[in-house]
């Protein structure tokens, strides 16, 4: 992997996340998503607790937003 560089799921590349949800709720996904892996952010533990809890929240914002969209 040459050129990987890690990133928070707003920035960047990751961008392309909000389509990803978006198209997924309009097709009725009703599955689970896993957050892979995520960046360690300063004083994070061994299992990047604070990193996890940054990316699961942000796609938990991007589906709430999703639904929210899909019934307006």
């Amino acid at each position: 992997m040459s050129d990987l560089e890690e990133t928070k799921p707003h920035e960047s590349v990751q961008d392309n996340l909000q389509l990803v949800i978006a198209l997924l709720a309009k097709h009725g996904f009703d599955g689970f998503l896993l957050d892979d892996h995520v960046p360690k952010m300063d004083g994070d533990s061994d299992w990047n607790h604070r990193g996890r809890s940054h990316a699961i929240g942000y796609m938990q914002g991007l589906i709430r937003m999703a639904e929210f969209l899909g019934k307006a």
